[in-house]
């Protein structure tokens, strides 16, 4: 029986081997994904990933919990740099109770951010989103291949469907986070 169980009991040993602790992965920088319900937040956060990882949907709410995992970009001199990125429930005045129980850990996600990327609608008027985490923030519109116009106060526009604009906020993130 133990001869049939050596190939997975030698794969278990390699993963442990090669695996990180959690408290490595908490230390890392974070980048948090920050905005109001329906902007993007959670399919831009899947595109910075290459994967799904978050559920998407067209109604507003449906991410409820923190998600967040380890990205690897390349700095300003093509040097590795580990970000945790962060995905969060919109902010936004709750309507319902449950909409109240999130809020308390989204906000509690953007006190421990490194860097802020603000997440607006491209196609939609800036909803006001009161951000008072002391850290860098960009201000990225997405959704950017679903209008013509450029969003007043966007630092870039990105398109997780098209990749427009993805090359340069992986940019952006990592020079922000290598200063």
């Amino acid at each position: 029986l133990l001869i049939n169980l050596k190939p997975v009991l030698d794969k278990l040993a390699d993963l442990l081997a090669h695996s990180r602790s959690w408290s490595e992965i908490e230390a890392l920088p974070r980048v948090v994904l920050v905005g109001a319900p329906s902007t993007g937040k959670s399919t831009l956060f899947n595109a910075l990933l290459g994967r799904p990882r978050a559920m998407i949907s067209p109604l507003p709410g449906t991410t409820r919990d923190i998600l967040a995992e380890p990205l690897e970009l390349r700095g300003p001199g093509g040097e590795p740099v580990e970000v945790l990125l962060v995905d969060m429930a919109g902010l936004d005045a709750p309507q319902t109770a449950l909409d109240r129980q999130v809020q308390p850990a989204a906000h509690q996600a953007l006190d421990r951010a490194d860097l802020i990327l603000k997440i607006s609608d491209a196609g939609r008027p800036d909803r006001h989103i009161a951000i008072t985490a002391g850290c860098p923030t960009v201000h990225v519109a997405t959704k950017a291949d679903q209008t013509t116009r450029v969003h007043p106060n966007a630092d870039l526009m990105a398109s997780a469907y098209t990749g427009e604009g993805m090359d340069q906020l992986k940019q952006a993130i990592a020079e922000r986070i290598a200063d």
